[in-house]
């Protein structure tokens, strides 16, 4: 059943490529069902694994979280539970400030908020734009 997914989510990255980040997820059945909305919280937590910086072009791969949280760009995992595995194919532009990313693979794990391989056949895609304090 194809769902609509929408996701507000606030990140902080180090200079070593590790991020932590919490989002706000609403998805909704796009048909079949009366059911409204869902809305969750979740922690991702991930590293560049490479990057290219004359392209612009990288992968990170990460972990998603219920509960837990951030401190900064490290994860305080007390209290969390990991639902899912994901890497992310992601391009940086306009001198560091735009990334645009698509998860390129998402893999939920057994948990008491997942099942694993329940989540398939996933398009997610992500624009990030870096706000200065």
């Amino acid at each position: 059943m194809p769902f609509n997914n929408t996701q507000v989510a606030q990140n902080t990255r180090d200079a070593a490529g590790n991020s932590c980040g919490v989002s706000t997820n609403t998805a909704a059945a796009v048909f079949g069902t009366t059911h409204p909305a869902g809305v969750s919280k979740r922690t991702n937590v991930a590293t560049i694994t490479s990057f290219d910086p004359t392209t612009g072009s990288g992968i990170a791969s990460g972990s998603q979280y219920v509960g837990g949280s951030c401190n900064g760009a490290v994860f305080v995992s007390a209290g969390a539970t990991k639902v899912a595995d994901f890497t992310v194919s992601f391009d940086v532009s306009d001198s560091g400030n735009r990334v645009e990313s698509i998860t390129t693979g998402f893999t939920a794990v057994n948990s008491a908020f997942s099942v694993a391989g329940s989540v398939q056949g996933n398009v997610f895609s992500q624009t990030a734009i870096r706000q200065e304090h």
